[in-house]
């Protein structure tokens, strides 16, 4: 899927939570505007990562910030390169070709978005605001400690045209 079909898909999809008459026609078009925001989210990270081999140099990050510049100007810079490290480590991980590593990162990019403050708003009414905001600043620093983790390993010819049926380079988002 290109970046293009699943802005249409999101463009498309959008109006159906304005047209539910029913709180289950609501669930159901929600559920429509996650998947098909979900679809563009992954396919504009597996074109960055086919530009990214193509170029033969790490440019994700740069595709992730100009996205977070535009839209949060200044929130979260310090955590701007977490989402795109996580997207490369898991695009680079020998024997699993990238469409599903980047699925799976995707999906738990979004457990977490979707899972965070429900659970936040549980630690501050079972306990206290600040207790909460305290989980958030933990959690800031278990990202620190656990960074080495998602290093990107030096990459060789072959890990930057890998083939394959699951893989960009035989997809139709790689770039010739």
């Amino acid at each position: 899927m290109r970046p293009t079909s699943g802005l249409a898909g999101l463009m498309v999809a959008i109006v159906g939570p304005a047209l539910a008459r029913s709180v289950p026609a609501l669930a159901g078009a929600l559920l429509l505007v996650g998947a098909t925001n979900s679809a563009m989210d992954l396919s504009m990270n597996a074109q960055g990562v086919s530009v990214e081999r193509h170029l033969r140099r790490p440019i994700l990050s740069s595709l992730h910030a100009a996205f977070s510049f535009g839209g949060f100007a200044a929130l979260g810079l310090g955590l701007a390169g977490v989402v795109p490290t996580l997207f490369r480590a898991g695009a680079d991980q020998p024997g699993v070709s990238t469409g599903p590593a980047l699925s799976a990162v995707t999906a738990l990019g979004y457990l977490g978005f979707l899972a965070g403050p429900p659970l936040i708003g549980g630690i501050a009414q079972l306990t206290s605001l600040r207790a909460a905001c305290a989980v958030l600043v933990l959690a800031g620093l278990l990202v620190v400690v656990l960074a080495g983790a998602a290093a990107v390993p030096a990459r060789d010819e072959a890990s930057l045209h890998r083939g394959g049926a699951g893989s960009l380079a035989a997809g139709s988002a790689a770039l010739p």
